[in-house]
């Protein structure tokens, strides 16, 4: 691939196209992340708590690594599904355990307690998923021109 400027052919004339520099393309990344990242946050809430994800294992995952001592037994049966999501829930603050004092809670704060969990998943996995962005135009960006390739990280984060 050539890394001057992008050509046009018109007939016999050869139109020059200019590429938006290396900086504004991380500027125009950086922008697409946060709107992503926004996307993703307005419906980080959505059924809480009463609709589960459909692969709830991750909490179990989650519940298993919080405790004192794990011992190598649960962690061969926990293993099924691959630990990283669960790990960095972990490292990243997840309310694994209930508060001492379940009973003094009104129905409201149940509730509450009921969707910590679920929301600090979602929040890892919407932290995680916005990496496509950067992860898109890099790739695109093999293949096409620095205009196209802002156009297709600026799709995924839509």
């Amino acid at each position: 691939m050539a890394s001057g400027p992008a050509t046009l052919h018109t007939g016999a004339r050869v139109k020059q196209t200019s590429q938006p520099s290396a900086r504004t393309c991380a500027a125009l990344v950086l922008a697409f992340m946060g709107l992503a990242l926004l996307l993703r946050r307005v419906t980080l809430e959505f059924a809480l708590p009463f609709a589960q994800e459909p692969d709830p294992h991750i909490l179990d995952q989650i519940a298993l690594l919080s405790q004192p001592v794990v011992d190598d037994r649960t962690i061969f049966y926990s293993s099924i599904y691959p630990p990283l999501l669960a790990r960095l829930a972990t490292a990243t603050g997840a309310p694994a355990l209930p508060p001492a004092e379940l009973a003094g809670l009104d129905l409201e704060a149940h509730m509450a307690v009921a969707a910590r969990l679920h929301h600090h998943v979602r929040l890892v996995i919407a932290c995680l998923s916005v990496l496509i962005v950067p992860a898109t135009f890099w790739l695109a960006s093999f293949f096409v021109g620095r205009r196209w390739a802002l156009l297709a990280a600026a799709l995924a984060a839509a």
